[in-house]
């Protein structure tokens, strides 16, 4: 077996309800028909507030990556779970190349409210020694724990791959090959050699010093893999993905972010054929489909004018949901002409009770 870490990040800019979900893909070759199992389980820390975040809610997605083609086709989803792992077994997977994305959609990973988002620090990142700048201890630990985040392979040092998903969670641009040979004389490193907890605090500390930085740019960085402004993880959660496979070389590599919108347009095809059909009306219909993982809602719009939906959660036990659960209030999602959308995910929070949902869906 083999074992790679990641993290699912929340963000928005004007409004928590344009909230984006960002994942990491993972490829892996095998060279001849194997069973596999694959598991993903979401990790917490001392900088995750309450114990929500231990039982995230997740799922697996498994690519086939379709020979000389940049496609890739989806072909399963995990159904299944063991206390708080997701878990996809294969008993007879042909040989060939894949990709798994972990997912989440925000039944417990939720963006902050605007209030909490726009409240002033609480804790400093710099401190003034002299005319000189240094990192205080808060942002040097929490620096610390981002190292150990983006080490996906656990092997003590940021290869060019992590290093690069790290700057581009935090700045939005990729490592260029300038960039790289640039920090590499920065910190002197050898040929292959990645970079190491000390030399990720060096470059940081480079910032830090600079006197054009200023404390609104360190927390720039800190905000957007997922900290706020108490330095709690509120946007952000780890996890561990595991790989069992009778293959004693089988290598997997983290590739890019994700941002699981997209995911949401494939998901919807793969899974209308595996659901329970609802019909609205002439025109309006949904798909309902349940696992051991909780359910998805796909609502589809066959007619030629936008419809909206009123979906009025009466009742729920032993469940997080992406929608609000307000019965005097049901949110209203509009449905554009011919095209189906997801309406929501709910998520079994203890996977060794049932989970209860009544909710009425209603074209308005």
């Amino acid at each position: 077996s083999i074992q790679i870490k990641g993290a699912f990040f929340c963000e928005y800019f004007d409004s928590p309800t344009d909230a984006l979900y960002f994942s990491i893909g993972y490829s892996f070759e095998i060279k001849k028909n194997t069973s596999v199992w694959i598991t993903l389980k979401p990790i917490t820390s001392p900088y995750h507030a309450g114990s929500l975040f231990k039982n995230l809610d997740v799922r697996l997605l498994l690519f086939e990556k379709l020979a000389r083609s940049t496609e890739r086709r989806l072909i399963q989803i995990s159904s299944a779970r063991s206390g708080i792992k997701s878990y996809i077994e294969l008993n007879d997977l042909p040989k060939g190349s894949y990709e798994i994305i972990p997912i989440t959609f925000g039944g417990v990973l939720r963006p902050r409210t605007r209030e909490v988002n726009e409240r002033p620090p609480i804790k400093t990142l710099r401190e003034t020694r002299g005319k000189k700048f240094s990192m205080s201890k808060d942002y040097r630990d929490a620096l610390e724990y981002i190292f150990d985040v983006f080490d996906f392979n656990d092997n003590k040092q940021l290869d060019r791959n992590e290093y690069n998903l790290w700057t581009i969670r935090t700045t939005g641009e990729e490592i260029t090959n300038e960039d790289w040979l640039s920090i590499r004389d920065h910190v002197r490193l050898d040929e292959g050699e990645g970079i190491s907890k000390e030399n990720f605090f060096k470059l940081n500390d480079f910032e830090v010093q600079d006197p054009d930085t200023t404390e609104t740019d360190l927390w720039a960085g800190l905000k957007s893999i997922g900290f706020n402004y108490a330095l709690e993880l509120d946007m952000m959660c780890p996890f561990e993905l595991t790989v069992h496979v009778n293959e004693s070389n089988i290598h997997l590599e983290s590739t890019s972010f994700v941002e699981l919108t997209e995911i949401k347009k494939i998901l919807i095809k793969f899974l209308q054929n595996k659901s329970e059909k609802i019909k609205l009306n002439s025109t309006v219909q949904c798909f309902n489909y349940h696992d051991d993982c909780g359910s998805i809602l796909i609502v589809e719009n066959k007619g030629p004018h936008n419809v909206r939906i009123s979906a009025q959660v009466v009742n729920s036990n032993n469940a997080a949901l992406t929608l609000p659960i307000d019965s005097r209030k049901p949110p209203i999602i509009n449905i554009r002409h011919e095209t189906s959308q997801i309406i929501w995910f709910a998520h079994k929070l203890d996977s060794l009770r049932p989970m209860e949902l009544d909710a009425n869906v209603q074209v308005q």
